[in-house]
């Protein structure tokens, strides 16, 4: 969460979107070394910025994987759309960590 959490909050503000909302889940697969982080954001802005910060997760160097993408119209103007996004990241905790 301190790596990726302020990434995205940073690359909002790049692109002029607006975090409305976000919420974190962990969880730690039994046998497993590695924990995921799935992370869902609620944006607004402009279709344009929309775009820019979806290539912007593609191509950074963070490993930050896209596994939803939803889009609507927003309520309060006709040029602003809502980017319901969920994102995931994986972490070593090693064979020593609890669920």
């Amino acid at each position: 969460r301190r790596i990726s959490f302020p990434f995205l909050v940073k690359l909002a503000e790049e692109t002029n979107l607006v975090l409305e909302r976000r919420q974190s889940v962990t969880e730690k697969a039994r046998e497993s070394l590695l924990a995921r982080l799935q992370t869902t954001m609620v944006l607004s802005g402009a279709y344009e910025d929309i775009r820019q910060f979806i290539y912007e997760i593609e191509t950074a160097p963070e490993f930050i994987l896209i596994e939803e993408v939803s889009l609507r119209q927003g309520d309060t103007s006709d040029d602003e759309l809502v980017l319901t996004l969920g994102v995931s990241t994986y972490y070593w905790v090693g064979p020593d960590a609890t669920s």
